[in-house]
């Protein structure tokens, strides 16, 4: 695993909009299965649509509990769950694979984005990794707490670091960049 001289961790995106739209595609998706079971005509398909519709309804009232008590929640698994109540029914090919999508990138979403630099490359943790020599750059700074990244394509970056930084450490930051941008 590679180590890096310094890490710079953005200000976290807001959660509650990934999270409001995990509970907008459960509740569709339990609602549809619901109007499902009535009209199933097997009955195999009638008892794994009410199993999971009761396994996405009780894990997501304990994801709220847990929300309630101040702890990060992620609704993965019953999104999932509800990306198996789609495979089971007739044409929800398209609906399995959106909501196995959402299962996968929910976590990475709410993922505080971060820029790790060190004498070779610059390096921004998204989806997916982006890798940058120091000879795309024209400038990096961190500057009261803003970190800028001037590419040489015209590209800007620029964000709000997640807690404050030190003077000493901006200017030793500042210097490092500077000595790898020449």
């Amino acid at each position: 695993m590679k180590t890096y001289e310094y890490i710079i961790t953005f200000k976290s995106r807001n959660p509650k909009i990934v999270d409001r739209i995990s509970l907008i595609m459960l509740i569709m998706a339990v609602v549809v299965f619901i109007f499902s079971i009535f009209t199933a005509p097997a009955i195999k398909t009638i008892l794994f649509l009410s199993v999971i519709v009761l396994l996405i309804i009780g894990y997501t009232a304990y994801l709220k509990m847990q929300e309630n008590k101040g702890q990060a929640v992620h609704y993965r698994i019953a999104l999932l769950l509800a990306a198996c109540g789609w495979y089971l029914l007739p044409h929800g090919l398209i609906p399995f694979i959106a909501y196995l999508l959402a299962a996968l990138l929910e976590k990475q979403a709410k993922f505080p984005q971060e820029v790790a630099f060190d004498k070779d490359e610059i390096v921004i943790n998204s989806f997916p990794r982006k890798h940058y020599q120091w000879s795309d750059m024209n400038n990096v700074v961190l500057k009261d707490n803003l970190l800028t990244i001037d590419f040489k394509n015209n590209k800007l970056v620029q964000k709000e670091t997640e807690s404050p930084v030190a003077d000493t450490m901006e200017a030793e930051f500042n210097e490092f960049c500077k000595q790898h941008l020449n």
